[in-house]
């Protein structure tokens, strides 16, 4: 079972709602991406760097996702400080094999959150489907009732002209 850090689960968040933004910082920081990235890629490349344990980097990331607007997401400045200071346990030296599980967790991480992300989307489009369907269908009856009232206007005019003008000639003889 994967055990995220808090500095940790908050990248994972960022690079699943703003995988353009991440990727923006990627290459500022001149860090090697293919020419049509994944968002795999992009985690991968994120992680490598940040296992590294890169103090400016670190603080760089931080400082990044801490001002990159519309995050969604509250980061105290003790979530920042744990984005700059978090390193894998065991100390600066990290076996490639540690690094490379933690790298696969996370990509899951945020691959698990962009589903979510994508159900949520395509829930919110269904409802408003199912609303505009009803104001629709809502829109359709009262028309129909307001033509069949007209009808019966009509019809009741058109009696009592029926009605009048016998009456005038029943009147009239």
């Amino acid at each position: 079972m994967m055990s995220q850090s808090a500095a940790e689960k908050i990248i994972n968040r960022f690079i699943a709602k703003n995988p353009e933004m991440t990727l923006e910082f990627l290459e500022s920081e001149n860090i090697a991406l293919p020419n049509q990235p994944t968002l795999d890629d992009i985690t991968k490349s994120l992680y490598e760097k940040y296992f590294e344990n890169d103090k400016a980097f670190n603080t760089r990331l931080g400082e990044f996702i801490a001002n990159g607007g519309n995050i969604g997401f509250v980061i105290t400045a003790s979530i920042i400080i744990a984005v700059v200071g978090v390193g894998v346990s065991g100390g600066v030296a990290v076996a490639k094999f540690n690094k490379d599980k933690k790298i696969a967790e996370n990509q899951s991480e945020v691959d698990k959150l962009r589903i979510q992300m994508t159900t949520q989307a395509q829930l919110d489009a269904e409802r408003s489907k199912i609303v505009a369907s009803s104001i629709s269908d809502y829109k359709k009856s009262l028309q129909e009732q307001s033509s069949q009232r007209r009808k019966t206007a009509i019809i009741f005019v058109a009696g009592i002209a029926v009605v009048g003008i016998v009456a005038a000639i029943i009147l009239r003889k």
